[in-house]
Formats: structure tokens, sequence, C-alpha cells
């Protein structure tokens, strides 16, 4: 009975160790009631973020997040569209500080500096002090010696730069921080060898485990396997051969590589690799669709199966048909516009920050195009609050009469829809759905896609 009780509280406080959070994040923002976002990269092919937990900085600032992870991830906190990048770890804690700079008057929003991060604590085994200080190694050798290393082949270096590590990146307790060191010396290796990359396949990757949340690492695999199937003169009919007959084949063919088929979780990552790339090229786009969705349902391995969900969640994110992200803004008069408010119309969202002279050639012709649409078709204009005065002011000189609404600081909406520059156009459907994203400028024929996309 009491080895019952015994056994029985083992598993309780081993399920309650496992319940813990293992990650523990605590710090001040300079945005205060702000919302913040914890997310982490597990598939450095894609990128594609998996939020693993969100809060809300008080009126101070000052915040906490918690979550539990399995492997040291890149990862980053974003504040609204702001992001600063850092890495965490199995039992790691942290408490840091993030700066987030006012911008300048009349900067656009994406010329302002980047946020800084700033470790009060970090109880991570040293990983994001070793890291950076092996990123800034590297970065000097390549500043100071460039054409050393790349065009003269001067080896060298490479033994310089392992002894500065050594010396300034004492006691690593992790093969992550160690592997990211060799992955680095690989990368430079690629152009030292000039053998195609022969002798780093074969030392980093023959019959090694793949490295998903591995930045270094990757950035190896995407140079070395990139286009791999036609760099390998044996083998560019077979695959050529298999690609236009089906997936199986396309697996057959794989073994006919004698690298690839000693390791085949890394086989098939090739393989979705480059398929991917050949669903960016329109040529072969369909064919590759064809390959990818049969590797959805089918890929071997979890991983990779993984990478392809990845790959089609954020190509799908913005296809024709998916659900446009919601916003609630109000003009400068207080009232409040939602996007629901419109789901019976046509929509072309205007973003735009500080005010340029390329906006009055875009105004021009959206007047034009306004009154030919007349109801149909609703224009809005979201401006950053930045410049929400500056274009209040143009508005009224142009008498433009459709609602500018101010973005204020709900800088995640551009995000939601990847803006990236401005002006940045989207076109949405009836019931507020995507149908261009992002659309062409006014005067770069615009309204022939606002035509196509009107009765669907």
């Amino acid at each position: 009975m009491k080895k019952k009780l015994i056994t029985a509280l083992f598993s309780l406080f081993a399920m309650l160790q496992a319940m813990a959070q293992n990650v523990v994040i605590t710090g001040r923002v300079n945005r205060p009631d702000t919302e913040m976002r914890l997310v982490a990269y597990d598939d450095l092919i894609t990128w594609q973020p998996t939020e693993l937990t969100r809060t809300f900085a008080d009126d101070k600032g000052f915040f906490i997040l918690e979550t539990n992870v399995k492997q040291i991830l890149p990862a980053a906190i974003t504040i609204g569209m702001e992001t600063v990048d850092f890495y965490i770890a199995p039992n790691s804690d942290f408490d840091i500080v993030i700066t987030i700079y006012e911008p300048e008057a009349n900067q656009s929003y994406f010329e302002r500096p980047m946020p800084k991060i700033r470790f009060r604590k970090a109880d991570d085994k040293g990983v994001n002090r070793q890291i950076s200080t092996i990123d800034a190694i590297f970065t000097s050798y390549m500043l100071d010696h460039y054409v050393e290393i790349c065009r003269g082949h001067e080896y060298k270096f490479l033994d310089s730069i392992k002894d500065d590590v050594k010396e300034y990146v004492p006691g690593v307790k992790t093969d992550y921080v160690n592997e990211y060191t060799n992955f680095k010396l690989a990368s430079l290796r690629l152009a030292l060898d000039a053998d195609g990359g022969t002798k780093v396949k074969n030392e980093f990757f023959d019959q090694k485990p793949v490295l998903y949340a591995h930045p270094a690492y990757m950035e190896v695999f995407k140079e070395l396997f990139n286009d791999y199937f036609f760099k390998q003169k044996y083998f560019s009919s077979c695959f050529d051969d298999a690609f236009h007959t089906n997936t199986g084949q396309l697996r057959q063919c794989l073994e006919n590589d004698p690298f690839l088929a000693k390791n085949r979780q890394l086989s098939e990552l090739v393989l979705i690799y480059n398929l991917f790339r050949m669903y960016d090229d329109r040529n072969t786009r369909n064919l590759a669709d064809q390959h990818l969705k049969y590797l959805q349902d089918n890929a071997k391995y979890p991983d990779n199966k993984r990478v392809v969900n990845n790959f089609y969640a954020k190509k799908n994110r913005f296809s024709s048909g998916a659900d446009a992200p919601e916003f609630a803004l109000r003009d400068a008069q207080g009232n409040e516009h939602k996007m629901t408010d419109y789901a019976d119309k046509m929509i072309l969202l205007q973003f735009v920050d500080s005010y340029i002279p390329l906006y009055d050639r875009h105004f021009e012709r959206l007047k034009e195009l306004h009154q030919q649409w007349g109801d149909t078709i609703q224009i809005i204009t979201i401006a950053t609050k930045e410049s929400i005065s500056t274009f209040g002011s143009k508005f009224k000189a142009l008498h433009i009469d459709w609602p500018l609404l101010n973005l204020e600081n709900n800088t995640a909406l551009l995000e939601q829809y990847e803006v990236r520059m401005f002006p940045e156009y989207v076109i949405i459907r009836r019931n507020n759905k995507i149908g261009m994203a992002p659309a062409p400028s006014p005067d770069q024929f615009l309204d022939k896609y606002v035509t196509s996309l009107y009765g669907k």
C-alpha cells in the first residue's frame, strides 16, 4: 500500500512538473497598455511563426510571458508591428527591457530605428549571449577579410575564427551553440572549398539529423540544396521525367542519388524545398502544387509534413476567397468604421504613411475611379497616426469624401495584411473575403483587377 502511494505521489509530481511553465519572461516596455505576443519558429524553411502566448503590458509597461518549449528555438516578442528577436530554451528565465523608438517628424513608419532588447537577466545557459558574440565575430571577419576569404580562398581565417570563438565564447553548455559555430564555418567553407559543396555536404549532412529550428543549419541547407536536382547532371533527366509523372516516381528517383538515399528524412525535405521554389515559378506551379498536395498528406516524416502545411498556411493566408483580417478604426470625427459594415460591397483598402509626391498621382486617379464606381465599391484610406493630420488636410484640399481612418496604435493590422511599403493596396470582395493582396496601384491598371473581381 505504501509503495503504491509513493508511486502515485511521484506520478502526480511528474505531471505537475510537466504542466509547469518552463520559460518565464518578465520585463518592461515603453508601450504601456499594449498587447504583446511571444512567437517561436520551429520550421526555418518557411519561417511560419507559432504563437506561444500573449499578454498585455500594464499601465507602467510591465509584463510577464510564460510558456513551455521542448527545445531551443528562435523566438520573437511582437508589440504591435514592432518585433524583438532572441532565443528561448527549456527551463530559461529572462528579465528584459524593450525600448521602442519614437519616429522623428515626417519619418516613415518603416524608416524608424529598430526596437532594442536589453537583458537584465538571461538564465538560458548563455545561449543568447553566446550566439550574439559568435555573430559579431563572423561579421567582423567578413567585413575585414571578405576578399581574402571568399575570393582568395585563404583557409587560415577559419582557424582564426575558431580561436576567437574559443576565447570569447567559453563554457558552451549546449549542442545548439556548438552547432551554430560549426554551421557558420560550413557556410564559409562553401565559398572556400570550390567543389560545389561536396565536402560540406558529406561532413555536415551525411546521415545527420535535420535541424529544422536551427538558423545556421538552414542557411547552409538552403544554399547547398537550392536547385539540387538540376545541379546533378546524372539526376536532372530522371527528376524532370518524374516531375511530369507522379510523386511516387519522384521518390523513386531520389533513390538514384547516392547521397540522399542514405538520409531519407533529409531527402524528403530537399524534395519539398525544391518543390516550393518550383511552385513560385508560374511555368511549374501546377505540377509542383500537385506533388506538394500529395506530400501534405503522405510525407513519411511528421516534421516534413508540418513544413508543407506551414507553406500552404502562408500561401493561403491572402489567397482569393480567404477571410480578410477585420478592423474597427475611427475617422477624424471619432466615428467608428468596421470592415463588417461594408460586407455587402467590394472594398479597396489604401494604407498610407507620411505624405510623398507619389500620393498626388494616386489620389488623382482614385478620384476618377471613385466617380466611376459610385457606391458599388467602397474606398477606405487607413493612415498611420503620425500622418493622419497631414492626410486630413489633403482630403479637405482635394475634396475627397471616402473614409479616412486613423490606424492609431492598431499597428498589428499592418502585420495582418503584411504591409511592407506605403502606399499599399488591397482589394476585398463582398462578405469581407480577400480579392487581391497586395493589389496594384491606381496608375498600374488597378481598375481592371477590380472589374475582374467584381462579379465573384
